[in-house]
């Protein structure tokens, strides 16, 4: 798969994420695929991004992103039980006329082509434990794609742990206690933003080890914790793990602690895949002797991805034996760049 086309799909700011095999992708530098990048989740409007596939060689500029964008398609989302939602283009004119009637910060589009259900009664419509179809026609094209959103994770409690047991270090991580069902498959998929204190994310990171699955915890109820980023060094020590802060002072100077808005999400096998491949793909550009990874996707007659999150959100403080039992309510400003 040509690399441009690899970087359009995830040209928005979200955070940021499958057909049953691997696809090799042949395509025509003089006709471009339209890339498809959708979620549904609860308590949340669907939303979708469009846009058309470039050559690698295209500089990608402000001209460009203008003219990939894909603004006169009709988008439906049909649920398992017949229950159908249109999704309508949104464009930075009225995102911004939402903002200043709700009385929010305005939300910045990174390129005028979403979708997105603005139907008030959205929540009624997104449920776990339900497929979703996704139709999208196109001048001349019809793109499919289908999608399961499983149910939210079984989450006792969320914790902050700075340093050892026996020493405080502003070094901390987010420790989550689950209760796994006793159903084999299961799969969690971690993500966070810091909203407040120093180098605020504009928009949701992966966590390290982002993705996670049950085969050792099946139907158990276990501790783990996330950390930012890193690659795990030593199991004993978090070695090699980028931790969030508590309050510290560095060069004189007295800086806030971390606030996160910490989202943890159990998705389908499918958008396991995808998000897998799509990692992988991200480190191959990093190696030039890796080999070439086919991106996995679910879209039929496009690239991309359409997937379902059981999300929960929340938000906590980074501060030693923090204890947050409640998950809280996502607004749309927790997805996109303010």
């Amino acid at each position: 798969m040509l690399k441009k086309e690899i970087y359009l799909i995830f040209l928005s700011s979200l955070l940021i994420f499958s057909c049953e095999e691997p696809i090799e992708l042949q395509l025509n530098n003089n006709q471009s695929s339209i890339v498809v990048e959708g979620y549904i989740e609860p308590h949340l409007p669907s939303y979708v991004f469009l846009s058309k596939s470039q050559s690698f060689f295209d500089e990608i500029n402000e001209d460009l992103i203008n003219n990939i964008s894909v603004t006169n398609a009709k988008v439906t989302v049909t649920r398992d039980d017949g229950e159908k939602r249109s999704l309508t283009h949104v464009s930075q004119e009225i995102i911004d006329s939402i903002s200043n009637y709700l009385n929010i910060t305005s939300i910045e589009l990174p390129f005028n082509s979403i979708y997105i259900d603005l139907n008030p009664s959205f929540e009624e419509f997104n449920q776990t434990g339900h497929s979703y179809k996704l139709d999208i026609e196109v001048n001349d094209r019809i793109i499919t794609a289908n999608t399961f959103m499983p149910p939210e994770i079984d989450i006792d409690s969320v914790w902050c742990k700075c340093g050892s047991d026996s020493t405080f270090s502003t070094d901390c991580y987010i420790w989550v206690a689950i209760n796994d069902p006793d159903t084999l498959g299961n799969i969690l998929y971690a993500q966070y933003r810091r909203y407040d204190g120093e180098n605020i994310d504009k928009s949701l990171r992966i966590c390290s080890r982002f993705l996670r699955r049950d085969n050792i915890f099946n139907g158990k109820k276990y501790s783990t914790y996330f950390s930012r980023s890193g690659v795990l060094i030593n199991e004993d020590s978090n070695a090699g793990q980028l931790p969030f802060y508590s309050k510290r002072i560095e060069n004189g100077m007295m800086l806030k602690e971390d606030k996160v808005i910490f989202k943890i999400s159990q998705i389908n096998h499918k958008t396991y895949l995808f998000l897998r491949s799509k990692k992988m793909q991200q480190e191959l550009y990093n190696n030039p002797f890796g080999e070439s990874i086919n991106l996995i996707n679910n879209i039929e007659g496009g690239l991309g991805t359409w997937s379902g999150y059981g999300a929960l959100y929340y938000d906590i403080s980074i501060q030693d034996s923090m204890v947050v039992y409640e998950s809280v309510k996502p607004v749309i400003t927790d997805l996109f760049i303010l």
